[in-house]
């Protein structure tokens, strides 16, 4: 029987973390996505006859607005115990907890930000007294977007965030990278010593050719431990037997491991003296939307982007607007995640839906004039 392709991620998040400070890839792409909007958008407002200062300053109000109702969005829709436990997060999402980590992209709600961004043009043409249309800034804030979106969602990939649901597709994507780094935390041996060191070096995810058990998505994985010097064999055993194994039976949401059957392992001794371990496991293929999101951003920004001239002739934010709301409602439904008890969609495609209904109303308006 041949297998389905597969592909297993398991790149670390980290470009390099020294102490309590932790440099990662998301927070660098992140970094550069607004740099390269801001200077997008400044230049495409002087165009448009915008002194460099102000446009300068729109994009900084719109930046922060985003950046704030993302966040506002994000707790009051998909996470209120921030506010009860831990209400410094509302606006700081960090956590100091093994020191100072930026908590994520996925902390933050897309709708949020596209609302962020109608309050931003608001306060831009309310209190700083912009002569520019509400659709032209519309226009210029929502091009530079979709780069950062770009950004965004291959910051997520990196840190394994924002999977799909399970797939049998050839496209499928193990995230193991997760799995293989929590691995390197669990402590070592609890039926001796509860809470002790980790004996691990490394930990590395391969293809299988057997699998084991079957059910969507489900696909042959090989993991590699490399203990430290001087751990015997009892211990080797008594880790992958006792730690390994309900470690993996508890991480559900990349791997299978069934409590009911034997972990499948055989334990080697290196000529020095070193021992590894080759366990084989089931791994979890989930679709890799954050890839299909970035790609499609990526495309909608060099499309939007070259026309851009003509969108602002043609009044023509709503199409910006309708074609970005509409495909991220429509990949929603690869995304893993709980559905609402009343109707069969993500609160994330509920919050989509204004911005969908403000682009037909934007559509229709701009036909009238």
């Amino acid at each position: 029987m041949t297998l389905p392709l597969h592909i297993i991620w398991s790149g670390n998040p980290e470009i390099f973390a020294s102490g309590i400070f932790q440099f990662r890839w998301y927070t660098i792409l992140l970094v550069l996505a607004v740099i390269l909007a801001r200077f997008l958008f400044v230049r495409s407002m002087e165009s448009a006859g915008v002194q460099k200062k102000s446009a300068q300053n729109y994009f900084l109000v719109i930046l922060i607005s985003s950046v704030i109702l993302a966040r506002i969005v994000y707790v009051i829709g998909f996470d209120l115990s921030v506010l009860k436990s831990r209400p410094w997060q509302l606006l700081l999402p960090f956590s100091f907890k093994g020191g100072f980590r930026f908590l994520g992209t996925q902390v933050f709600s897309m709708p949020g930000a596209l609302a962020g961004i109608f309050a931003g043009i608001w306060i831009i043409r309310k209190f700083l007294k912009s002569a520019v249309s509400f659709r032209v800034l519309l226009i210029q804030a929502l091009i530079p977007f979709l780069l950062v979106m770009f950004m965004i969602r291959i910051g997520d990939f990196f840190n394994s965030e924002g999977y799909g649901i399970p797939t049998e597709s050839k496209a499928g994507v193990i995230f193991a990278s997760p799995v293989a780094r929590g691995i390197m935390d669990v402590p070592c041996c609890v039926m001796r010593t509860p809470d002790g060191e980790n004996p691990l070096t490394k930990v590395v995810a391969e293809k299988g050719n057997t699998l084991i058990h079957h059910q969507s998505g489900f696909k042959p994985v090989i993991l590699y431990l490399w203990y430290k010097p001087g751990s015997n064999e009892q211990l080797v055993r008594e880790f992958l037997i006792g730690d390994i194994k309900a470690y993996l039976f508890d991480r559900k949401d990349h791997f299978y491991e069934p409590g009911d059957d034997a972990l499948h392992y055989t334990v080697f001794l290196e000529a020095d003296n070193t021992y590894i371990a080759r366990v084989q496991t089931v791994g979890i293929a989930r679709h890799a939307v954050q890839i299909y999101e970035a790609l499609v951003f990526l495309v909608l920004f060099v499309v939007f982007y070259t026309k851009r001239n003509e969108l602002v002739t043609r009044d023509a934010a709503g199409i910006i607007l309708f074609v970005f709301a509409t495909i991220h409602f429509v990949l929603e439904f690869l995304r893993d995640g709980k559905l609402l008890k009343i109707i069969p969609l993500h609160t994330e495609q509920l919050l989509m839906l204004p911005f969908m209904i403000t682009a037909i109303i934007l559509i229709l308006t701009a036909r009238k004039q």
